[in-house]
């Protein structure tokens, strides 16, 4: 069986992949689902910190990726919509949301440089 882990953006996210994704690919996948930690490190909804930038994004994708060595692909799964200006930092193309998802998926997979990891916008 595959050992995939998911980075998510928030709470409903995270159920969603655990239930529907889960329940479809249980057969041939063990799922891992975690919530990407806000600007406080913190998950819960009382505790929402806002939007996360660019390099605390890193550094928590670095630390998932160390501790999941287990698995045989890690994806970030997250909404384009509401991300933090920073990951779009140096960025100089046309204003097609397509075109800067496109942006910011290598930046990041690029910064990250890890054959197990992908990213989805």
């Amino acid at each position: 069986m595959k050992h995939i882990f998911l980075i998510v953006e928030g709470q409903s996210e995270e159920i969603f992949y655990k239930t529907i994704v889960g329940e479809h690919f249980q057969a041939t996948h063990i799922l891992e689902v975690t919530v990407m930690p806000n600007k406080k490190n913190q998950t819960s909804r009382k505790n929402k910190g806002g939007a996360i930038t660019y390099d605390h994004c890193i550094q928590n994708i670095h630390r998932f990726l160390r501790q999941t060595s287990h698995c045989e692909k890690v994806f970030f799964v997250y909404d384009f919509y509401g991300l933090h200006s920073s990951f779009l930092k140096k960025y100089s193309g046309v204003n097609s949301s397509n075109e800067k998802a496109e942006f910011v998926a290598q930046r990041i997979e690029e910064k990250i440089s890890n054959p197990k990891f992908s990213v989805f916008l």
